[in-house]
């Protein structure tokens, strides 16, 4: 399990830490270097790969604005038992 989380897990933070980025109101020029841009595609993939059942990802990207991901799973995939209003929500930033 610790040789997993390390070959799995902690690369994958240490790749997205690798990625230079600040929030658009400490980068003028974040639309031009993509930064956030490409920390989306690397959480987006890395999530992905994990293969979790029952997970849908959206990355959202409007005009003038960062990016914006959005990764819901669904509680108990497929367990038909499961409470239909019991949720969590977790935020963060991909800036740094």
């Amino acid at each position: 399990m610790k040789e997993h989380f390390y070959a799995e897990y902690l690369e994958g933070l240490k790749e997205f830490v690798r990625i230079p980025s600040l929030a658009p109101l400490f980068d003028d020029q974040w639309k031009e270097n993509r930064a956030l841009f490409k920390q989306m595609a690397h959480l987006k993939q890395f999530a992905e790969a994990r293969g979790i059942k029952g997970m849908v990802i959206k990355d959202i990207e409007d005009e003038g604005r960062s990016p914006f991901l959005i990764v819901d799973v669904e509680a108990n995939a497929g367990n038909t038992d499961r409470v239909p209003d019991q949720q969590v929500l977790m935020y963060g930033h991909m800036d740094k």
